[in-house]
């Protein structure tokens, strides 16, 4: 079976240091775990990245993604904010509620074809997209950080109504948020070798 894993929080609480974390972890206690990743967001990415005539890569430059297009590309903009409005005020209210979960949903179908184990997700934002996660067998864990770098106020930075499965502290150190990250990687594979389909049916920890 493959199980999603997908990380929610504030942006810049660190979801994606904490997935390589556990990704990290996981093929080091298991040299025959096969792991896959996937985005909500990839389309949205690929579009503004068109738009901007960039690559998609250099939205890691936080610099790049929050500051202004104003000089650059005459918008007066950000990157992120065009991905905001552009995944939820267009793709979202415009088109279909469920429009990323669906262009998800496929690329999750190929990572089961390909009988990953884990499936990565590092940008769940909304409800709907928690109860896909949940749905289909999957985790949603919860990355804290008290003073995450703010960004453009938008929905999408809202934050999950329904408590997630699991929360990770992020509030110290790296080597603090590897211990963390430890203890969970452990009981996510202990579970998922016991063949059950979820952890304690979800409950917070």
């Amino acid at each position: 079976m493959t199980t999603i894993i997908a990380f929610t929080g504030s942006a810049g609480s660190g979801k994606d240091v904490t997935a390589k974390l556990m990704q990290n972890q996981m093929t080091h206690r298991d040299d025959n775990v096969k792991l896959s990743s996937m985005s909500f967001a990839t389309p949205i990415k690929l579009a503004v990245a068109c738009i901007l005539n960039c690559d998609v890569d250099d939205f890691n430059d936080r610099s790049f993604k929050e500051g202004s297009l104003l000089e650059s590309h005459g918008l007066d903009t950000s990157p992120r904010q065009m991905m905001q409005l552009l995944g939820a005020e267009y793709g979202r209210q415009m088109i279909d509620p469920e429009i990323w979960i669906k262009t998800a949903h496929n690329t999750f179908m190929d990572a089961c074809d390909a009988r990953a184990d884990f499936v990565f997700v590092t940008d769940l934002r909304y409800a709907n997209e928690q109860a896909w996660v949940l749905e289909h067998g999957g985790i949603v864990i919860h990355v804290d950080r008290q003073f995450a770098a703010p960004v453009a106020t938008h929905a999408s930075e809202n934050g999950l109504t329904d408590l997630p499965c699991f929360s990770i502290d992020n509030n110290g150190s790296l080597a603090d948020l590897a211990t963390e990250t430890l203890k969970l990687t452990r009981l996510i594979q202990h579970t998922a070798s016991t063949h059950r389909t979820s952890i304690d049916d979800c409950s917070p920890s």
